[in-house]
């Protein structure tokens, strides 16, 4: 049983097009160094990465980014390319971020749900060209089973205890981040 931080399709040329795509990208971060405090793996992809551009600078530099198990270019729409079919497994927890909300991120999630595989929607760390995509998107998961909620709320649920030897680096992250969290919830808040 692993718990696997899936990144989707976080690259330079969408960066312009995505509903505050700054927020994802700063989300996402986040959820990196969580992965490098719990020892999550992560799952990375790129959409077409000749026309789209590399995932963002911000992103590749994390640690846990580095390490990722894989970190794959496709052009399916989902992330349960066979490479990551070969390794995610029915007991697994995947927590998601990225972009587009209503297509990579949706086909991927319901992909996981086909598979009996628990799969977190961080709903302050997903978005979409157009804004108005997201909440139908996040619906739309919720209904196939997948749990939306958002990194923070993630995180504590998945630490479970005060007394988990990783809580004191974990709160510390989300002190750091609580303003740029704060602001995340805002704007997806408006949805």
């Amino acid at each position: 049983m692993a718990t696997r931080l899936f990144v989707c399709d976080i690259q330079q040329a969408l960066r312009q097009s995505i509903y505050s795509c700054e927020t994802v990208i700063t989300q996402t971060c986040k959820l990196l160094d969580a992965a490098e405090i719990f020892g999550w793996s992560v799952i990375a992809t790129t959409q077409k990465k000749r026309a789209l551009g590399e995932t963002v600078p911000e992103i590749l530099e994390k640690p846990a980014f580095k390490r990722a198990e894989i970190n794959s270019d496709k052009t399916l729409f989902s992330m349960m390319i066979p490479e990551v079919k070969e390794i995610v497994q029915p007991d697994d927890t995947v927590i998601i971020a990225g972009v587009e909300s209503h297509v990579c991120v949706l086909q991927t999630v319901l992909d996981l749900c086909r598979s009996n595989i628990k799969v977190y929607v961080c709903a302050d760390a997903v978005s979409s060209g157009n804004r108005g995509e997201i909440p139908i998107a996040l619906r739309r998961m919720a209904s196939a089973g997948a749990i939306v909620s958002t990194s923070d709320s993630v995180m504590f649920e998945l630490l479970k205890d005060a007394s988990h030897p990783n809580f004191k680096q974990m709160s510390q992250l989300i002190k750091t981040n609580l303003s740029s969290t704060g602001e995340a919830l805002l704007t997806f808040s408006k949805i």
